[in-house]
């Protein structure tokens, strides 16, 4: 598994960005982005969007993968299916009706009923 720590390090290096100047970019601690990027912290939902935007990548490349599906060359879009599935699988049933009633929700402030 490459986890979501080590895909960040790597986008930021593609990047030519240090930790620390990615760190000052979001407004967090180099200590945190050093913590993220190690997986000793995990990378709140809501804020990988953010650090995608700064490294200029989409969400999902950051999102952690099996080596066999980068070997397989599963599209990135394929394997956040996946890992959002996996996710889905493994919330307890409480949880699943909360985020249904939270889509239903944001789907009729958009006015796409479904």
């Amino acid at each position: 598994m490459i986890p979501t720590g080590t895909r960040i390090r790597d986008a930021r290096l593609r990047r030519g960005v240090s930790q620390r100047g990615l760190a000052r970019k979001l407004h967090i601690s180099p200590g945190t982005m050093s913590k993220y990027e190690s997986g000793d912290l995990r990378v709140a939902a809501d804020f990988l969007p953010k650090i995608a935007k700064v490294l200029g990548v989409e969400a999902c490349e950051l999102l952690p993968v099996e080596e066999t599906e980068r070997e397989e060359g599963g599209t990135v879009a394929d394997i956040a299916a996946r890992v959002l599935v996996e996710s889905w699988d493994r919330l307890p049933e409480a949880d699943r009706r909360l985020v249904d009633a939270l889509v239903k929700a944001r789907s009729l402030h958009n006015g796409t009923n479904r």
